[in-house]
């Protein structure tokens, strides 16, 4: 998929990301939870000082984006990321013996705390506004969370994926 898609009415979508610097070992993590309507429910950013690889960045981004999700009273969650490796693992029934492996079993045992559940790999294209916010969140100075409203500097991202709200569809290349 190359387009944000809204979920369905009484279910909400967190869009997450991980980024990493390899030079000085420091990542993020991040996500933006919203309606059926594409409207922002909330966001988060939060910097991952002593990072050891991008796939440690993604897979607490998608921790932190369940957690997040289930702390704010989200009971039908759908999980986006452009991680594929880390989503096909999360999607399968055996058990991960990657460097990431504790996380996804994390992952896994947290997702039994929603009504539903789904999670799904998207292109980075479909996770436009949760990378801007993974590359912020690279200098922020401590973890970050919003209710209702992300930072006017990430209106732009969003506004791409509005476009593909009534049945029109926007392409873009990352």
């Amino acid at each position: 998929m190359g387009f944000w898609t809204p979920p369905t009415e009484d279910v909400y979508k967190v869009n997450v990301d991980g980024s990493f610097v390899p030079e000085i070992n420091h990542g993020s993590t991040c996500g933006v939870i919203r309606n059926f309507k594409g409207e922002v429910i909330a966001g988060f950013a939060r910097p991952l000082p002593h990072c050891s690889s991008v796939e440690y960045a993604e897979a607490m981004a998608l921790l932190h984006g369940i957690d997040f999700a289930f702390d704010i009273g989200i009971q039908d969650l759908v999980v986006e990321g452009d991680c594929l490796h880390l989503i096909s693992e999360i999607s399968s029934s055996h058990e991960d013996f990657s460097v990431v492996g504790h996380i996804v079993d994390e992952i896994k045992m947290g997702s039994v705390r929603f009504n539903s559940w789904a999670c799904h790999h998207v292109r980075r294209s479909a996770n436009g506004v949760a990378h801007e916010l993974a590359c912020f969140a690279l200098a922020a100075p401590s973890d970050l969370f919003w209710m209702e409203f992300l930072p006017s500097r990430f209106q732009a991202a969003l506004d791409r994926d509005s476009l593909t709200l009534g049945g029109r569809q926007c392409w873009w290349t990352s």
